[in-house]
């Protein structure tokens, strides 16, 4: 057992402005959905993922389900869904009465890759079902390597669908990632790059599409009386979550700086190692430092190695679990072979990676790794 502080595995760091924006939201009166702060933050969002144009949301999943009836998605549409990603990118598709249909992933990226995604279509065309988008999920921060599958998707007519939700600052090819898709969503829930308490996110360049989530977001009211030309939504961030985003903002380089200097001090730790790995990056890629993880061997392994850290004080777990064999899940369609998302649920295991951590925490959770073994053989 442990005697010292037990290190949570992500947690925001609320040392700028946070504090400060929040009393002028009060001060001023201004703590719902309209306020300056709510367009500041839209504003500096879009100049950081390249884009035009920028829409606020509650959150990530509401962001996501906005995008995709802004470009028409229906009920009873079939959009390709990486089997291996947390659960809000597959409920995001369901909420609107639309059906995930699951591809597997590269058990060394992590992503839906050329492979997985033609295999994907293939399935899908086989069955007779119409896929009519692709959303694309950066794991951990990472990017996804984007222009094989925008080839495949412009081939197809499909839309591509960045989900961005923990990829803020993320690079692919000197591009940052939320403007090479259709569009793409933004989480800015407690455990994010930075976080606004809550709220989500779309950003584009397609001012239509911008336009018409903007409008379905604020119930598709038209004018100043209580007229409205379609049924809409309440999804707007408060200005009060946006002032801790933009106060988040403003410190975003540094919180990246620090995570990537935490992740390069693990990285040091592994580098000889063949018990532990990490996933592979796009070349030409620049990832925000979100969540750092390690690759085991086997499920032994990961419930060996995060047992052994928890019991060190140490906040470590598993990450994502394929979506396809969970009960709310199982019924919804999916290409044939799912091992890269089972291969990744089973085996991969998160580290603290909070741009809070001390020097001491990091030198015991480096001290903890030092001291486990797994089966070696990995490459």
């Amino acid at each position: 057992m442990f005697d010292q502080r037990f290190i949570p595995l992500l947690e925001p760091n609320l040392t700028g402005n946070e504090k400060n924006y929040l009393m002028q939201c009060i001060d001023d009166n201004w703590i719902s959905s309209a306020g300056s702060f709510v367009t500041t933050f839209e504003q500096r969002v879009a100049e950081i993922s390249g884009t035009k144009y920028a829409v606020s949301t509650m959150n990530g999943t509401t962001a996501l389900s906005l995008l995709l009836i802004s470009i028409g998605i229906q009920p009873s549409d079939y959009i390709i869904v990486p089997n291996w990603t947390f659960a809000a990118t597959a409920n995001a598709v369901a909420h609107i009465c639309a059906k995930p249909f699951f591809a597997d992933v590269c058990p060394k990226t992590g992503s839906i890759d050329e492979v997985t995604l033609r295999n994907a279509l293939q399935s899908a065309k086989e069955k007779k079902l119409p896929i009519k988008g692709v959303i694309a999920v950066h794991p951990l921060g990472n990017s996804v390597d984007l222009d094989p599958l925008l080839k495949i998707c412009n081939d197809n007519d499909i839309p591509l669908i960045e989900d961005a939700a923990g990829a803020l600052g993320s690079k692919y090819k000197n591009r940052p990632l939320g403007s090479i898709g259709k569009a793409a969503i933004i989480s800015f829930n407690g455990n994010k790059i930075v976080t606004a308490g809550g709220g989500g996110i779309i950003v584009t360049n397609d001012e239509e599409l911008a336009t018409t989530a903007r409008h379905l977001s604020t119930q598709a009211r038209v004018g100043s009386r209580y007229i409205h030309d379609k049924i809409g939504y309440n999804l707007r961030m408060t200005n009060l979550c946006a002032a801790v985003g933009v106060a988040q903002l403003e410190r975003l380089d540094e919180i990246i700086q620090r995570k990537k200097e935490i992740a390069a001090i693990y990285d040091n730790i592994i580098v000889e190692r063949t018990d532990l790995k990490k996933l592979l990056y796009p070349e030409n890629s620049f990832w925000n430092g979100w969540m750092y993880a390690l690759l085991t061997s086997s499920t032994k392994d990961a419930d060996s190695l995060i047992t052994h850290l928890n019991d060190c004080g140490i906040g470590a777990r598993h990450f994502w679990s394929d979506l396809s064999i969970q009960d709310p899940y199982r019924n919804f369609p999916r290409s044939q072979n799912q091992q890269g998302a089972h291969h990744l649920s089973e085996t991969m295991v998160t580290l603290p990676n909070s741009c809070n951590l001390s020097k001491h925490d990091i030198e015991r959770i480096c001290e903890a790794l030092v001291k486990w073994t797994g089966r070696k053989g990995l490459t």
